[in-house]
């Protein structure tokens, strides 16, 4: 569960066991730190801007504390949608004649151009009829 603070310094905080644990197990297995992606939303699904510091943080960015799993905001959440991704992929693996169907997937949090759907070792794969959008790198990638 994600809990907000309140305003400090002009930036909203929001923190909480589950996060920490998440960014914690990811940073255990991945070097450097995981990404990771905010999204706000109202009606558009608008992400915010990733900033380095806690001092850049201003209207339509953030910043995440990986020691302490703590994000920061300087727009406030109450009358949006918060979202934290830290997952890389949707669908990843090197299995043959994979379908994928009727999915939506979206807000994946892969480094660079590591795909959400992530097939680039596979083969045969069927990918259609699908809504793949706003992940953090490529929408799909896939072998032979």
């Amino acid at each position: 569960m994600i809990r907000a603070a309140a305003p400090t310094a002009g930036r909203l905080v929001a923190t909480g066991a589950l996060l920490l644990a998440a960014l914690a197990a990811q940073a255990q297995t991945v070097s450097p730190a995981p990404p990771a992606r905010v999204i706000v939303t109202l009606k558009d699904d608008a992400p915010l801007l990733r900033v380095t510091t806690r001092e850049e943080v201003v209207h339509g960015a953030w910043f995440i504390d990986y020691e302490t799993g703590t994000v920061y905001l300087a727009d406030d959440p109450s009358e949006h949608n918060v979202e934290i991704s830290i997952t890389y992929f949707a669908f990843s693996g090197t299995a043959s004649d994979v379908t994928i169907r009727n999915l939506t997937i979206e807000k994946y949090a892969g480094p660079g151009q590591v795909s959400a759907l992530n097939g680039t070792e596979s083969t045969n794969w069927t990918v259609e009829h699908n809504l793949i959008q706003l992940n953090h790198g490529v929408g799909i990638g896939v072998g032979d």
